[in-house]
């Protein structure tokens, strides 16, 4: 046999098609022609390639255009056709007639029509059409990703809720030796006084380890157990408060949100930042009304596999499918408002030898997740929580609920004098501290109440032994963490409750699980790191007292000085720094994200740090990041300057609130008697959080002189602000704050028209 008809043979021997005849001739010539004898080696290495490759049904969409396009050729090649046998060019030769009724083979009838060049081109065009076809990156058509849901931090996510401050009814503006407890939110932790004023901090604990900036060691970087799975091991939980979604991932590993995608990774500490699978979880709307199969049909021309749901839960669709770089495990779920996709993925081109080993472990963990993930929120039989859209706030003693259409209700009525409140993570219950009497300084009794009904709710009583309750935080949906003072000592307290809806103060059980010394006991501005490794506070408080961040693992161990109050640089006035590092005080942070990475545990804050002579009039100071290696000021005097500030150096941020989408809004006062007030509101400003830096500062309207903002949050929607517009009822009256008695408005006000709505107007 000649090479040419060789090389013909060559693709279906290596294919394994060739006829007996047609094997012996190749092995015949190739034992003598070492050029074919390459071709064949390179055949079989391309068809062992392909055959270590899972199979896969083709896309639809590429399917269709591929054959469009070889229509359209096809078409173009007739139409060439007829034109050269009409006008019969010498270089076309002319269609032979049929001599007999034999069939001729197609290659041959198509050298007789298209001239060598044209059958060339079109060789070529089909090599390059199938490797294109082949090399492909496998991909089903995903929602407009200008629709996708921001997945929110769980569970101390800016949640709907309105931040109120309290003060008895004789707090004097300026009285730095009066009690002013406030309520602690899930957004902005602000810092107040205590009762007695702390001298210099005596034991001090050492300032964390920081292996790099924002970077930190952790004794055990595990949240507290949450769950056992079905083999006996500890899974935890993640609950999306708006969209009601509920997750369990594996332990040890860490979730975060980026660019509107929840992540979940097992934590590697390798040196490298590269995971051997992932999983993510993505919300779009789901405006075309697709369930399982008409999405199956729709997008995924019939290549997923329909999964029956269990109990309340439809059916599911799910998609395995493969690229040249990834291997990827899609879970969809439906309901008529939303899609919800739980996305796996294994990179293949990474360690390709680990490749089967690391895919089966990943399936074997998705397997569990998938299990355990619940996306009925939605469903027509699951009650909305009625603080989906609404705001809560102190309205005198009582605890207040207004709706972003502004329908209000109060939760309590009479008898409680609210100080601190706090919003379940799945948005059904409130907690809240209730004092005495309206001049005690601490609440003695806490409290819990169901916001699903549309009157003042009958509250549970939890704990009835507390001497003095300086704060309360959620840490999942069935345990709160407080700072408190029983007579067991000062400390930070769990507080489990049992998973019934109703339930007796003994069923409660209350644990002391991080004593707190004197220099700390009466620490406030509790809140949890957005993945839960971290419970921190603000200590010590008091006039003078050097105020700092404080940390802790969340079973209490671990105590340590997260963000020291002499770090961050104070802003200079003629090159000269304001205050001096021991004059300095922590005033309010915001966690912005934190998570494990391959360095160790990455903390990222907001924080404001300014005079620590008295935190009651001194409510705030400069604003610093502390991703910023330095601790330098976040918003410079140039910035202020540009925005209309007549002093940036006398300004100081004093309230904050981060929006589901990475805005801030704050407000920055003036405290030096300016036109003959306490305090006066110097703006109200909204910018974007970028990298740890602040971007597009806009001022925003703000209330005329003398009136101020508290309270200060985003509207669910993140189109408006929402914040109560205090009315000082004289000059020595702080319009920072709520006094508690005096006259107020809560307004919400979009960013987008400027327009004011006034949701609520109470005097108590």
């Amino acid at each position: 046999m000649t090479c040419e008809k060789t090389q013909i043979l060559l693709s279906k021997y290596a294919d394994n098609e060739a006829t007996q005849p047609e094997r012996e001739a190749v092995r015949v010539h190739i034992a003598g022609c070492d050029q074919c004898a390459r071709k064949l080696a390179d055949f079989e290495q391309v068809t062992a390639i392909f055959a270590s490759t899972t199979t896969r049904p083709s896309e639809p969409q590429l399917r269709v255009g591929l054959f469009r396009e070889i229509g359209l050729i096809k078409e173009d090649e007739r139409r060439k056709q007829r034109d050269a046998q009409e006008k019969h060019p010498w270089y076309i030769p002319a269609s032979p007639l049929r001599v007999d009724g034999r069939s001729r083979s197609g290659l041959a009838r198509l050298w007789t029509v298209v001239n060598p060049v044209t059958v060339g081109m079109i060789a070529v065009l089909a090599f390059f059409g199938l490797v294109a076809y082949t090399n492909r990156p496998v991909s089903i058509q995903k929602p407009d990703a200008s629709k996708v849901v921001e997945m929110l931090p769980v569970p101390t996510m800016p949640l709907p809720i309105v931040v109120a401050n309290f003060t008895n009814n004789n707090q004097s503006g300026l009285d730095i030796g009066s009690p002013m407890p406030d309520t602690a939110g899930t957004k902005v932790i602000p810092a107040v006084f205590s009762p007695i004023a702390e001298q210099a901090n005596s034991t001090v604990l050492p300032t964390v380890t920081v292996i790099s900036d924002g970077f930190v060691l952790l004794a055990d970087p595990t949240p507290v157990l949450e769950d056992l799975d079905s083999s006996g091991r500890p899974i935890h939980l993640v609950r999306d408060p708006m969209y009601g979604y509920s997750v369990y991932y594996p332990s040890n590993w860490w979730t975060q949100v980026d660019n509107s995608v929840r992540y979940f990774r097992p934590w590697v500490m390798d040196g490298s930042n590269s995971s051997p699978y992932w999983i993510e979880v993505h919300v779009s709307a789901n405006t075309q009304g697709y369930n399982a199969g008409t999405y199956n049909s729709a997008l995924l021309d019939g290549a997923g596999t329909l999964i029956s749901g269990a109990g309340s839960a439809g059916t599911r669709l799910r998609h395995v499918y493969f690229d040249a770089g990834n291997g990827y495990d899609d879970l969809f779920s439906f309901d008529n408002q939303h899609i919800y996709t739980l996305h796996l993925v294994a990179p293949s081109a990474q360690q390709p030898s680990t490749f089967r080993r690391r895919w089966s472990d990943a399936e074997a963990i998705f397997a569990r997740m998938t299990a355990r993930a619940d996306f009925t929120r939605s469903a027509s039989s699951t009650p909305v929580p009625a603080s989906d859209n609404s705001a809560l706030f102190l309205n005198g003693p009582d605890l207040y609920l207004v709706s972003m259409d502004g329908r209000a209700r109060a939760v309590t009525n009479g008898g409680f004098n609210v100080r601190q409140f706090a919003l379940s993570p799945d948005m059904h219950k409130v907690v809240f501290t209730s004092a005495q009497t309206r001049t005690d300084v601490w609440s003695k009794q806490l409290y819990l109440s169901n916001l699903d009904s549309d009157g003042p709710d009958a509250s549970q009583q939890l704990w009835t032994n507390a001497i003095e309750i300086h704060d309360v935080v959620w840490y999942n949906d069935w345990v709160l963490l407080a700072l408190a003072k029983t007579s067991e000592g000062s400390g930070l307290y769990r507080i489990s409750l049992p998973q019934t809806s109703k339930f007796l103060p003994s069923s409660v059980n209350v644990q002391l699980i991080t004593p707190l010394t004197d220099s700390t006991a009466n620490a406030r501005s509790l809140t949890v790191s957005p993945d839960r490794q971290l419970i921190t506070f603000l200590a010590p408080l008091g006039e003078s007292a050097g105020t700092d961040v404080y940390a802790v693992r969340p079973d209490g161990s671990d105590l340590r000085v997260l963000i020291s109050h002499s770090v961050p640089i104070s802003p200079s006035a003629s090159g000269t720094p304001i205050l001096a590092p021991e004059n300095q005080a922590i005033k309010s942070y915001i966690w912005l994200d934190g998570r494990l990475e391959s360095q160790g545990y990455r903390f990222n804050l907001l924080y404001t740090c300014g005079n620590s002579q008295s935190p009651s009039f001194y409510q705030g100071g400069s604003l610093y990041s502390v991703t910023n290696e330095t601790h330098n000021p976040l918003v410079g005097s140039n910035m202020f300057s540009r925005i209309g500030v007549a002093d940036p150096t006398k300004l100081q941020i004093v309230h904050m609130a981060y929006s589901t989408d990475g805005k801030l809004a704050m407000t920055g006062y003036y405290n030096d008697y300016q036109e003959g007030r306490a305090d006066n509101l110097a703006g109200l400003w909204t910018a974007e959080i970028v990298n740890g830096r602040l971007v597009n500062m806009r001022p925003q309207p703000a209330p005329q002189a003398p009136n101020g903002i508290t309270d200060l949050q985003w509207s669910p929607d993140n189109k408006s602000l929402v914040y109560r517009e205090t009315i000082p009822q004289d000059p020595e009256s702080l319009s920072a704050r709520y006094d508690g008695h005096s006259p107020f408005t809560i307004i919400k006000q979009d960013l987008l028209t400027g327009s004011r709505v006034v949701l609520y107007g109470g005097v108590h």
